[in-house]
């Protein structure tokens, strides 16, 4: 009886810790562009390849997106949200052991899987664990996502102006917080009720014609 009573009591910080986690998306893909100019000053890379850098990040997180809500429909959203952690240090981890540019394609590919499965299931799991405040939920994951980007690209090219070791600290700083969540999402009660009940099926991206 005691271990049941354990078992089902409500852990109040699972909502905050979501947005904390949303947070956490925003500032990982805001981390590395005031890093850009360092790094091509560093390797001599040409400009284009910063663009390349940008293009993979896009594409593989607008796959995240498509492939993640389904798998958490169907598996839950703990675990996607636990793999797109583990991506998400990763790919910090690859951009602090970076040895050439072809690692920051790497590096941000896999931050981009993990950012994109986070914004979309994250955000699905703070309406499973509080659908009464789905109006709220709205606007405080648009300030996490604004506090996380502005909060990360000031505090990087803060650090990049001083020459403090910005192509180390921010990345840590960021795994740091990382490791928390990722403790916190190992501890978390599985917020969608219904997890293993939907079946797999990924949407496929389609585009609306627009006639005038």
């Amino acid at each position: 009886m005691k271990a049941a009573s354990a078992g089902s009591r409500p852990q109040s910080w699972r909502y905050a810790t979501l947005l904390v986690l949303l947070m956490l998306g925003q500032a990982t893909s805001a981390i590395p562009s005031p890093l850009y100019s360092l790094y091509a000053a560093k390797w001599d890379y040409p400009p284009f390849l910063t663009t390349v850098i940008f293009a993979a990040y896009g594409a593989v997180a607008v796959v995240a997106i498509l492939v993640s809500g389904a798998l958490s429909d169907r598996y839950g959203r703990r675990p996607v949200l636990i793999a797109a952690v583990l991506l998400l240090l990763a790919g910090l981890a690859v951009f602090v052991f970076a040895a050439g540019p072809g690692y920051l394609v790497v590096a941000r590919m896999l931050n981009g899987l993990g950012i994109g499965a986070i914004v979309l299931v994250g955000g699905a799991a703070l309406l499973d664990v509080s659908p009464e405040r789905a109006a709220r939920s709205g606007t405080l994951t648009a300030i996490a996502f604004n506090v996380g980007i502005a909060g990360a690209a000031l505090g990087t090219a803060g650090l990049a102006q001083t020459g403090f070791h910005p192509l180390l600290l921010p990345y840590l700083a960021d795994a740091l917080i990382a490791l928390v969540l990722l403790v916190l999402l190992l501890t978390m009660r599985e917020p969608h009720p219904s997890a293993g009940a939907a079946p797999l099926g990924i949407p496929r991206p389609h585009c609306l014609l627009y006639t005038s």
